[in-house]
């Protein structure tokens, strides 16, 4: 399959601030002055995504005067594709081979073309990050648009690893129970009558390491290291994935690693979202960190939801909408589920290196087995037991135990818990060894 680009033209009016870029590095009232610019009110925001989770640099058009805008990708001569929108939407043009394209943006005051402009550029699969510079004259009256475009710039590009995962609303049914066994730890979470709307977010394609907690927290709490446990033959010991990590901890590692990567963090504990000013992580349940908040709209790491982990590892869209969904991640054969994940059969009762089995449809990678997987969710609430139709798609408002889903290097159902659907939960304040997690960000 061919890599896929994308064109994305977001036009904002006001409150560009709020405007995140998908990113490691800040958001657009930085980016701004990154390029010598201050936010103005009728900002436009053009993007450009090249090969290998690369974003291109945020470029403004400056007191437009525009009332709309049109943006046309064409290839040869070729019309590819046409999308308007207005100032606030988003415009998504989608390429799916390198070659050579021209972008036209025309913009309209009403009826009326105030400004338009054509740029020929050429996308190649060795292409780093591109810089894409769109000027509308102020006050523009017929005028053209200039676009400049410069390769080569990685000051703001997406984190590695991170895979692109679009969104939609899944019509939960029978068909998402792992081989229609009926017990509510078997169904996952898209039930019979229940409809979740996820969006767009990008997700790590493998689970946290020992390295990068090591890097972050400053302690590396896993079971699976030194002389006693060292890892398997050609396997290295950092890369392996983290684990005795309780949730209270996980959600730590998100907030320190949004500051140090220059991104808004997502959790808040008493209104504080820099850790150290949250004291202590506790060992027992804490109800000051169980009250935490989570801000889905920040652009920082944070743990998946339920319902974004199990979409994610069904395959997202295609996955979900397939008559039959994988009852594993990759597959759904359980002959085959060795090739996937590590679990009982083949873990020789140890974690293994994260990415060494084969990825799902996603290009993601140990969502079936090596560790269990920490998600933001209450497993459940007193006031609404487990997951119902009317359960909002972020999980019931509160309880006793977090989710935990994707099963691990050894349990005694083997295959069974290792299936997508399958819900496992702990107090929050809990670590095992077979307990790690990964981390999202939104999309916005």
């Amino acid at each position: 399959m061919k890599k896929t680009r994308w064109i994305v033209f977001a036009a904002m009016m006001m409150f560009a601030a709020c405007f995140t870029g998908c990113n490691n590095s800040i958001e657009s009232s930085n980016e701004a002055s990154e390029i010598g610019k201050s936010p103005s009110k009728n900002e436009m925001a053009f993007i450009v995504e090249l090969p290998g989770n690369n974003k291109a640099r945020i470029a403004y058009y400056e007191e437009s005067d525009a009332t709309s805008y049109k943006v046309e990708l064409i290839k040869n001569d070729i019309l590819l594709r046409t999308e308007t929108g207005n100032p606030g939407t988003k415009i998504r043009l989608t390429v799916e081979e390198e070659g050579s394209y021209t972008i036209k943006v025309t913009a309209y005051k009403e009826t009326k073309v105030i400004a338009e402009g054509t740029k020929d550029f050429f996308i190649n699969l060795t292409d780093g990050d591109v810089k894409v510079t769109v000027i509308l004259n102020p006050k523009a009256k017929e005028t053209g648009i200039e676009i400049g475009i410069e390769w080569g710039n990685n000051n703001i590009s997406r984190p590695a690893d991170f895979v692109a995962v679009e969104g939609t609303t899944v019509t939960g049914g029978n068909k998402f129970v792992y081989e229609n066994l009926d017990l509510e730890d078997y169904k996952g979470v898209f039930r019979d009558g229940r409809f979740v709307t996820i969006a767009d977010f990008y997700m790590c394609d493998h689970e946290v390491t020992q390295a990068e907690y090591q890097a972050v927290m400053g302690s590396n709490p896993s079971h699976f290291q030194g002389d006693s446990y060292p890892p398997a033959d050609g396997e290295q010991q950092a890369n392996r994935p983290v684990e005795k990590v309780s949730w209270y901890a996980a959600i730590v590692y998100c907030n320190k690693k949004s500051i140090a990567d220059n991104l808004n963090p997502c959790y808040t504990i008493n209104g504080k979202t820099t850790p150290s000013e949250w004291g202590s992580i506790p060992t027992s349940s804490d109800a000051t960190w169980n009250a935490v908040a989570c801000d889905f709209t920040k652009n920082g790491y944070r743990l998946p939801t339920e319902a974004e982990w199990e979409y994610a590892a069904r395959g997202g869209k295609a996955g979900c909408e397939a008559a039959d969904p994988n009852d594993w991640a990759g597959t759904d054969d359980s002959t085959a589920l060795g090739t996937y994940a590590w679990y009982t059969s083949n873990s020789d009762s140890k974690t293994h290196e994260v990415k060494k089995k084969t990825k799902n449809s996603l290009n993601i990678f140990d969502m079936s087995g090596n560790v269990w997987e920490w998600c933001w969710d209450w497993y459940d609430s007193t006031n609404t037991p487990r997951i119902t139709s009317s359960t909002p798609a972020t999980g019931v408002a509160s309880g006793y135990y977090r989710v935990l889903r994707g099963g691990s290097w050894d349990y005694d159902y083997d295959a069974q818990l290792c299936s997508v659907a399958c819900r496992g939960s702990r107090e929050p304040y809990f670590t095992y060894r077979f307990h790690g997690f990964r981390v999202v960000r939104s999309a916005n």
